[in-house]
């Protein structure tokens, strides 16, 4: 069993059972054939057609899978290995969280009124919108538009769970599913995200190893932390920090690095805000992490033995170079580092590389990588080793 490097790689590995059902079976016919010796005074082997050791052997596969059944149940019942239910009953012994369902993407709409309105208007709840007739957001609440109005904005969410809601940039939201006399015209005003699937066994585990933090009343950062996590599965890394006394500032990025738009962060700010989270004397605020821009340019060769792979090693050198981006840009404060990309182009089967951009860069706890696109890859030809 591995452990989760999310929850600790200090802690020794688990005592190992054999693995080998040989081993067994030779640990087996050796018992069998002392016992045999001392038992009658005669030596006795078991060839390989013996019917003795034929049943031996039977016996070996059943103490091989109980050795193994042994060994991940008794895994389970420490939180850097456990899964499914048996993770659950761990965070439950503990006074942990439960698992965290899937999460819904929200939206930040504008409706352009037909004309200022001459008498206070009321936006129903559930009022939907939609980017292609099957898929829909809608409110929350209900809302009252004042005399004189000619515009209004807010979240959406969307009606379907998972990550399907996610990615509608601005402008591809237009269709206002169930009309409203005065409004003329719907738009998106940000990138809908934060649907996620159900937490994963690893953020669930990552949550319940935080867990602690959030006993506390005081505001700790990583009770924060933790609490955000708790919001959605969709924030892969999550910083807080305090600018000034009394101030605390959230600071979240989404899976594969996308930046959170203002309706997400609105919507972690109000679930942050809740009595029971947020100590009063906090004033809480959330943001989208910093960006630290950086080129990617180089040229690379393939060896002249490898000249049959030739496509196949420049697709997979694109693939490395679309894998670092997204590596590069997954975590705050990671340093913007190309001996990752050389190691990731080489690994696809390049001969070697000439880099032009990126160079090693220290970026702030707060920021976050984002290459600019698209990248520059220049095939340089084969060369001799």
């Amino acid at each position: 069993m591995e452990f989760r490097n999310n929850i600790s790689a200090t802690l020794p590995d688990l005592p190992e059972f054999s693995s080998d059902p040989q081993e067994i079976l030779n640990r087996m016919i050796s018992s069998f054939e002392a016992a045999h010796r001392e038992e009658t005074g005669t030596l006795l082997t078991l060839s390989s057609g013996d019917k003795r050791r034929i049943w031996l052997y039977s016996m070996a596969l059943q103490q091989y899978l109980l050795e193994n059944l042994i060994k991940y149940f008794a895994s389970q019942n420490f939180l850097a290995f456990s899964e499914g239910p048996y993770l659950e009953h761990i965070s439950n012994t503990r006074g942990g969280p439960p698992k965290t369902g899937a999460s819904y993407a929200v939206v930040t709409m504008r409706f352009e009124f037909s004309a200022p309105l001459t008498q206070a208007e009321v936006i129903p709840i559930g009022t939907r919108v939609t980017p292609n007739g099957s898929l829909f957001f809608a409110t929350d609440e209900v809302y009252t538009m004042p005399i004189g109005a000619t515009q209004w904005e807010d979240v959406f969410t969307c009606q379907t769970s998972g990550e399907v809601g996610n990615g509608y940039i601005a402008g591809q939201i237009r269709q206002l599913a169930d009309p409203l006399p005065y409004v003329a015209s719907v738009i998106n005003t940000d990138t809908s995200q934060g649907g996620a699937d159900i937490e994963t066994d690893e953020q669930y585990a990552e949550r319940v190893h935080l867990s602690p933090e959030g006993f506390a009343v005081a505001g700790p950062e990583l009770a924060y932390e933790y609490m955000a996590r708790s919001f959605s599965t969709s924030i892969a890394d999550v910083r807080a920090y305090t600018p000034s006394p009394g101030r605390v500032n959230i600071v979240p990025l989404l899976r594969n690095g996308e930046v959170p738009e203002p309706a997400f962060l609105a919507e972690l700010l109000e679930f942050l805000s809740a009595k029971d989270k947020r100590p009063l004397t906090d004033f809480v605020q959330t943001a989208p992490p910093e960006i630290t821009n950086f080129n990617i340019s180089f040229t690379y060769f393939i060896n002249t033995d490898d000249i049959s792979q030739q496509q196949t090693i420049q697709n997979a050198v694109e693939d490395a170079v679309n894998s670092y981006i997204t590596w590069q840009k997954s975590r705050m404060g990671r340093d913007i580092n190309p001996q990752e990309l050389i190691s990731l182009v080489r690994a696809a089967g390049a001969k070697r590389l000439e880099i032009t951009s990126p160079i090693d860069t220290t970026i702030g706890p707060y920021a976050v990588a984002v290459a600019n696109m698209p990248p520059e890859i220049i095939y340089g030809g084969l060369e001799d080793e």
